[in-house]
């Protein structure tokens, strides 16, 4: 029994020096405190940095090879350098050939070669034919053929169709649609 009174002398006067002695003050406590949610804080955005750039590496890893070209290869052919034919073709109105014909209006222009004042006279001078000729043209297809994925094969097929059955003195070169509605 002698033994536990001393151990409960050692506590009391343990007590008594630390009281008596330097107390833990409580800025030092406040700034451990600050320490420890500052350290929190900036592991926390470390860990958020680190799975960002993780996942943004893993989801664009092979991402150049699948982009898009910055240009059309139907672009990047050298092109002549053309003058347009608008100014006499006014919109033209017609039927397409569907069992119920809808109505059509279009709208395009005729691309020569740049200084081709022959060419630009016979077209001048055949702008009746020509309108004549795209009305046939666009009356011979199905609403369904005129459509936007189209164009490009209508306005190449146009070409061919002028060139070919009207144009002695030159070729155009393009044809270019800049409105089609069917209704």
């Amino acid at each position: 029994m002698a033994d536990e009174e001393q151990f409960l002398d050692d506590d009391v006067t343990g007590e008594e020096e630390q009281a008596g002695g330097a107390k833990p003050g409580l800025l030092s406590g406040l700034l451990l405190t600050v320490l420890k949610w500052a350290a929190i804080g900036l592991a926390a955005i470390i860990l958020v940095a680190t799975v960002s750039y993780v996942t943004y590496s893993l989801f664009s890893s092979g991402k150049q090879s699948t982009g898009l070209s910055q240009f059309s290869p139907e672009y990047e052919q050298d092109e002549v350098e053309m003058e347009f034919f608008t100014n006499m073709l006014d919109n033209i109105r017609g039927q397409t050939a569907d069992d119920s014909p809808k109505t059509f209006v279009v709208k395009v222009s005729i691309g020569y070669e740049k200084g081709n004042t022959t060419l630009q006279t016979e077209l001048i001078g055949k702008t009746e034919q020509i309108q004549n000729m795209i009305l046939k043209f666009f009356g011979q297809k199905s609403s369904s053929e005129l459509v936007t994925q189209n164009f490009v094969t209508l306005e190449s097929d146009l070409v061919a169709k002028l060139n070919h059955s009207l144009l002695r003195t030159g070729q155009i070169e393009k044809v270019l649609i800049h409105e089609l509605q069917t209704f």
